[in-house]
């Protein structure tokens, strides 16, 4: 059974189709762009709320230069699925330019890089996955502790009062923190692209396993059809050659009769005609037995019913023999 999730993703898949966004390439560019869209659009505020706090103020370059940067940062997810690991480096590599024109100690993080590490995870074997994560990690870490501020041009104003790292413990503390960041970021998406592959996987297999079961389940439904079709078959093989061979006697003995006792004569061709009829009987219940659901018998002619009655059982011992013995 289908969980929400399932069904809001399938429901999602159907909308992109209609807009004509069938390619996992054409899917990705609409991310991209509406990530960069978000991002811009979140910047300002953002800046903003930063320059509040810790008191200072972006000049125009900075602003500029921090929103070429998100868009470059939030487009570069067009290639995520076709070339997830390009894509990481360039978001990674986008990410420290954004941390070197953000003031020390300021931990500014787009959308871009949880989604990159995510499809990462998503998309790579684990020990491939650990030697990217490691070296985009210490990327991030090391060049954003050697860059952060760097290129930070924010505008003189007397009452603001910028504090930079000074002794070998503020350093190490920095160094830490984005560490600490680049941790969360690259490696907690990446573990999540983990887990969410392994429950693809794992449904996907769950359903396969279901496919196969219910393929087995009809093959031995269809084993057990024909099984007994085929006993029907010897059933009706018996049958004819039962009566037929009576009939065959019975057919005889009225061609000697005739011209000598032509009463006895017409009555061994009316039980050669009564038992054809019965044989024709018969025969008509095991082969409507045998036809496919849904199929229309054939004419039954000499007015002889297709009512689908039972084959005839052990009742039918007695009258066999009554019949035979006359």
């Amino acid at each position: 059974v289908e969980g929400p999730a399932s069904r809001l993703t399938t429901w999602f898949d159907e909308r992109l189709n209609r807009l004509g966004l069938r390619s996992a390439l054409a899917r990705d560019g609409l991310l991209a762009v509406s990530v960069a869209l978000f991002s811009c659009l979140m910047l300002w505020p953002s800046t903003a709320l930063i320059a509040r706090v810790e008191n200072l103020l972006f000049s125009p370059t900075t602003v500029t230069a921090l929103l070429l940067l998100t868009c470059a940062q939030s487009l570069a997810l067009w290639t995520r699925r076709v070339r997830p690991i390009p894509c990481l480096v360039v978001v990674a590599l986008t990410q420290v330019g954004v941390i070197a024109f953000m003031p020390p100690h300021v931990a500014a993080q787009g959308i871009a890089p949880f989604i990159a590490a995510y499809t990462c995870g998503t998309l790579l074997p684990p020990r491939r996955l650990a030697w990217v994560l490691a070296p985009v990690t210490a990327l991030h870490g090391l060049a954003g502790t050697l860059l952060t501020g760097s290129l930070s041009d924010p505008l003189p104003d007397p009452e603001i009062l910028i504090v930079e790292p000074s002794t070998l413990g503020e350093h190490l503390l920095v160094a830490l923190g984005q560490l600490a960041v680049a941790a969360v970021v690259y490696v907690g998406s990446a573990l999540v692209g983990v887990h969410t592959a392994t429950r693809r996987r794992f449904t996907e297999l769950a359903r396969v396993r279901a496919a196969e079961v219910i393929q087995r389940q009809r093959e031995r439904a269809e084993g057990a059809i024909m099984a007994e079709r085929a006993r029907m078959a010897r059933e009706l093989h018996d049958i004819a050659a039962h009566h037929l061979s009576g009939m065959v006697v019975q057919a005889g003995a009225a061609e000697r009769l005739v011209g000598r006792d032509d009463q006895a004569a017409r009555e061994a061709m009316a039980w050669v005609r009564s038992q054809g009829r019965e044989t024709l009987r018969n025969l008509r219940l095991i082969v409507g037995a045998l036809r496919d659901p849904g199929e229309e018998p054939a004419s039954t002619g000499e007015g002889l019913s297709h009512s689908g009655a039972p084959v005839p059982g052990a009742a039918a011992i007695e009258r066999l023999v009554r019949a035979e013995r006359a």
